[in-house]
């Protein structure tokens, strides 16, 4: 019994977590060039804008040409050109991606310790575990990997165990389903790490970090495009710069439909994320301020702080045509968001912590008009079609006059499926209207000698990611030491270098097994024989490539050798040379005459003479003295 009322409690637990949507989302912080995204099966990959929000299966395509960056908390991930990134799962304490081909560059800052953070390619996972600066490579073509370390320390997991990653260096992963792997030095950046390092330098967030929390997605944009300030009815409020007079929040952007929320605001300022995702707005001495409230450590995320005014049976003029119309306004510091989602009560509390129920200090009406102050001064209405057709809210915009926005009704969260447009009028819209959009192309992989033939692909076709696949990586003992290889611009990788792994003592260098060409007539006629004969004839042939790469190894182990002792031969020469040159320029010490000069012995008799005559002068001028 005991038992059984503890499972129901745990299911009760479990699907209570489950009705609770993401409290954090990513975000697209920066499209260049032909960037598109997917978030719907059946729209399939849709043109990206910047500040869409991204969550768990949710993809991200940079075409040729172009670059992206998606921003989750204080962690940025920038795509290269021919970079296809799919997030298979991204929630309250983890971001786990894969590239399936490309090349990502990732800057992790203020990471917490409960958060993890894995950057993946078909071939092994690669866990990020400090703050630091992370290069994934993926080639589909080649089937190679690379996790190039700049600062940081990484994890790279596989069925055998951990393989740890330190700064400076890159592992290398190659060799199909069961991929071997080697270390080598981190090779020097090249332009694209340049341009993320140049993305490093535009973030600044010291006076942010103050007022609000790094795990809120979108933050870093505050300092540089707004001025913080202190307000005795609101505590900390932002005001951004550079305003329109007209201005007002959520009018500059367009709606979007994401799961699992339903309609999101997508705004066009590059700082249009975080102050439209949470906190609320609100006039201070007639100018718009963005107020989050309080410093939470975790702030809750939300597709759009606004109220929904109208009924089902509202219309407005466009273009001298009755249409059905779709007004909102942002939600001010007192007021309680309202979800349009499935979710449960705690969500809804933890969204609405900092809402306060009394006046500005500055209200001198009467009676509670207090309560409708954005709305009478800054709602937005369009057409219905507008949001269907995902427009630019700021172009369509009907003009409606005060007094007929105070008629309308605030339309409470059970009533708007009645209100706003449905998923399948999105569709069936998007059906008939649809735009191009850049996509990745399906890449077969090389077939590997005695491999199964798998189902290849068409040419051409569209992609769609595969969020349940994953393939898991079988990485063979770690090597003591590599040698370093050059990393060519993205998207494709270096070729193998010649001895990319080398074994442990005097054991020859592996190289890696050359890649199969296609196969000629004669080998599809063998595809169609037994398949025993077919796994003899592969082993067969790898034997043959494994003694091939051992002949090599010593052959290249064997120059090697003598290319040393030849340099050592040459450096032992110079040694003498620079002890002779240098014995030379020292002055010689005074040695005695007999040593200095030796007599021949054919002059000796000469000098014994001399001797003589010397002696017998001597005498003489003694004698005279």
């Amino acid at each position: 019994m005991r038992f059984t009322a503890l499972a129901i409690l745990a299911a009760a637990a479990f699907a209570a977590s489950a009705q609770e949507p993401p409290t954090r989302v990513g975000r697209l912080a920066y499209v260049e060039g032909p960037v598109s995204v997917y978030q719907d099966p059946d729209i399939g990959w849709d043109k990206a804008y910047v500040n869409t929000p991204l969550t768990s299966e949710n993809s991200i395509w940079a075409d040729r040409g172009a670059r992206a960056e998606l921003r989750v908390s204080a962690t940025a991930v920038r795509l290269d050109e021919g970079t296809q990134l799919d997030v298979s799962r991204l929630d309250d304490q983890a971001l786990d991606a894969q590239v399936t081909s490309g090349a990502v560059f990732v800057r992790v800052r203020y990471k917490e310790s409960d958060e993890s953070i894995s950057i993946s390619t078909p071939q092994a996972a690669f866990l990020l575990e400090r703050d630091g600066a992370y290069r994934i490579d993926y080639d589909p073509v080649r089937d190679e990997s690379r996790l190039t370390v700049f600062s940081g320390s990484a994890r790279m997991r596989g069925e055998s165990g951990d393989v740890l990653v330190p700064t400076g260096r890159t592992v290398h992963l190659f060799g199909g389903p069961e991929p071997t792997y080697g270390m080598e030095p981190a090779a020097p950046a090249d332009a694209f790490d340049r341009w993320a390092q140049s993305r490093d330098r535009l973030w600044h967030d010291n006076a942010a970090r103050t007022y609000v929390s790094p795990y809120m997605t979108g933050y870093e944009d505050l300092d540089t495009y707004g001025q913080w300030s202190s307000d005795p009815d609101y505590g900390t409020v932002w005001y951004p710069s550079n305003l329109a007079s007209d201005w007002a929040p959520y009018r500059d952007g367009r709606w979007s439909y994401v799961q699992p929320w339903g309609w999101t605001w997508v705004d066009d300022a590059p700082w249009g994320y975080a102050p439209f995702h949470y906190g609320r707005w609100v006039q201070v001495r007639n100018r718009w301020a963005w107020a989050p409230g309080p410093r939470q450590a975790r702030p809750v995320w939300a597709p759009a702080l606004v109220a929904w005014i109208g009924g089902a049976n509202w219309s407005v003029s466009v273009s001298g045509r009755n249409a059905p119309a779709v007004g909102w306004y942002p939600l001010a510091p007192w007021e309680r968001y309202q979800p349009w989602f499935h979710t449960g009560p705690r969500y809804a509390d933890r969204v609405n912590v900092a809402v306060r129920d009394h006046p500005p200090r500055d209200w001198h009406g009467s009676g509670d008009e207090w309560r409708h102050w954005n709305r009478d001064r800054a709602a937005t209405v369009v057409s219905r079609d507008t949001m269907v057709d995902r427009r630019p809210v700021q172009h369509d915009r009907v003009r409606v006059s005060p007094d007929a926005v105070r008629q309308q009704p605030v339309v409470a969260a059970a009533a708007l499926p009645q209100v706003l447009p449905q998923r399948n009028e999105l569709e069936r819209a998007h059906n008939q209207n649809r735009q191009p959009a850049a996509a990745p192309t399906v890449a077969n992989p090389p077939r590997n000698p005695g491999a199964a033939a798998a189902p290849q692909a068409q040419p051409n076709a569209v992609a769609r990611p595969d969020f349940q696949h994953a393939r898991a990586a079988k990485p063979a003992p770690a090597p003591q030491s590599t040698s370093a290889a050059t990393r060519p611009p993205s998207p494709g990788l270096a070729p193998l270098p010649s001895n990319p792994v080398t074994r442990q003592g005097n054991a020859p260098q592996a190289t890696p097994a050359a890649r199969p060409p296609a196969p000629p007539p004669v080998e599809q006629q063998r595809q169609a024989q037994p398949r025993d004969q077919q796994q003899r004839e592969a082993q067969q042939r790898d034997t043959q490539q494994r003694e091939a790469q051992q002949r090599e190894a010593q052959q290249r182990q064997s120059q090697e050798a003598q290319q040393r002792q030849a340099q050592e031969a040459q450096q032992r020469a110079a040694t003498q040379q620079q002890q002779h040159q240098h014995q030379q320029q020292q002055p010689q010490p005074q040695q005695p005459q007999q040593a200095q000069q030796r007599p021949q012995p054919h002059e000796a008799p000469a000098k014994e003479k001399e001797k003589e005559k010397e002696k017998e002068k001597d005498a003489k001028e003694d004698k005279q003295r």
